[in-house]
């Protein structure tokens, strides 16, 4: 009875194992994949800024010469 039980935990556990390696798995492929998208979203924000910053320089050497 008592080795019954504790080859019943035993399975239960590799069973358990088993599915928390799976999760941490799929939780490490997200987590690359949230990154992956995060990064890309940076290096959006970083053009976005540079070329805003580039109009603000063009507005301004518009704005003091004119004739330019």
């Amino acid at each position: 009875d008592l080795a019954d039980t504790i080859n019943v935990l035993n399975q239960q556990t590799k069973q358990l194992s088993e599915s928390l390696k799976a999760q941490v798995e799929q939780n490490t492929q997200s987590i690359k994949a949230i990154d992956v998208s995060r990064q890309q979203n940076n290096q959006r924000i970083l053009d976005t800024s540079r070329r805003l910053s580039n109009l603000e320089n063009r507005l301004n050497t518009l704005e003091r010469n004119p004739s330019f």
